[in-house]
């Protein structure tokens, strides 16, 4: 960061693109308003279209590297992302985290930057996602299931939070896919078996990230067909604007539960998330020989000007 506050009461204001770079003000997707206190250094964040905050914090530091006190974060829509304190840098206490539709995504006690006791999180249509128990130690247990009810994996932690022991991992329909025997997270050995519960000879991991065929540049052009321009509008002080949106890769490769991460004006948020809700299917993420859910981050551009649009592709392919 360039600017720093180096006087008790004088307050910097920083602007960033939608790439989190420093820019100029007609160019910002977030602005920063710090302030130097008794405390420390207050920083606020705010989104510039829909005016109002993303997130606020403490820092020890006018450099904003070490956090401490209460932090809070918000989505685009007004919704909490997450909430806790920091103590020495470490999040200390408890932390909440919520979900873009406003129900709770975490709950989670930390001790020295470290979770204790139960931690629990929740899929956004409220079903239970994972339950863990740990120790002061980081030894602990975990119990995790799919967004239908069904059981996903089970296993325990040594110390220091590592694989140890027998994990039993499960196909979204009830039966195992995977046993995997740990000492302290090296893998010493495992067991495969395919949806029916048959066991396979073939061991090889197949796990993978969730992709669409013919890469990004072929989902662009896909989901080009549904992404309409809004009627009325026009990108002002640029020709391209950019909505950052979370994509999430279900199991059997469906685009579901987008979130808008860097937002611009209404008219074009609406018209992204139109466009995904019309997402062609993915190749989902393998892990543990199952298919999961996964998430994926994808940038959609508005052009003003077809000669906009050719010269970005360009610079693309560069």
């Amino acid at each position: 960061m360039l600017s720093f506050i180096a006087l008790e009461g004088q307050k910097v204001e920083t602007f960033y693109n939608y790439k989190w770079e420093e820019c100029e003000p007609k160019e910002a997707r977030f602005y920063a308003l710090s302030n130097k206190t008794d405390s420390g250094y207050v920083r606020e964040v705010y989104f510039v279209n829909e005016r109002q905050l993303y997130n606020r914090g403490l820092f020890s530091d006018p450099w904003f590297e070490f956090k401490k006190g209460y932090f809070a974060t918000f989505y685009a829509n007004g919704a909490f992302e997450s909430f806790g304190k920091y103590r020495g840098n470490k999040k200390d206490g408890l932390w909440l985290s919520g979900h873009y539709n406003g129900m709770l995504s975490d709950s989670t006690v930390y001790s020295n930057g470290n979770p204790v006791g139960v931690s629990l999180s929740w899929y956004p249509n409220g079903f239970l996602r994972d339950s863990l128990v740990f120790e002061a130690d980081g030894s602990g247990i975990h119990v995790s299931w799919f967004d239908n009810g069904s059981l996903s994996a089970v296993g325990r932690y040594s110390e220091d939070s590592k694989q140890h022991g027998r994990w039993k991992y499960y196909h979204r329909n009830g039966h195992l896919s995977s046993i995997e025997l740990y000492n302290h997270s090296v893998l010493l050995e495992k067991q495969y078996y395919d949806e029916n519960g048959m066991a396979l000879n073939d061991t090889t991991s197949r796990d993978r990230e969730a992709f669409y065929e013919g890469g990004p540049s072929a989902y662009n052009r896909k989901v080009s067909n549904y992404l309409v321009y809004p009627p009325g509008q026009y990108i002002e002080n640029s020709e391209v604007a950019s909505v950052v949106v979370t994509l999430t890769v279900d199991e059997e490769g469906h685009v579901v539960e987008p979130v808008i991460r860097v937002p611009f004006e209404d008219a074009f948020n609406k018209a992204v998330l139109r466009a995904v809700r019309n997402s062609p299917e993915w190749q989902p993420a393998i892990e543990h020989n199952r298919r999961v859910r996964s998430e994926y981050t994808h940038s959609f551009r508005f052009y003003n000007t077809k000669e906009a649009l050719e010269e970005d592709n360009e610079n693309d392919a560069e």
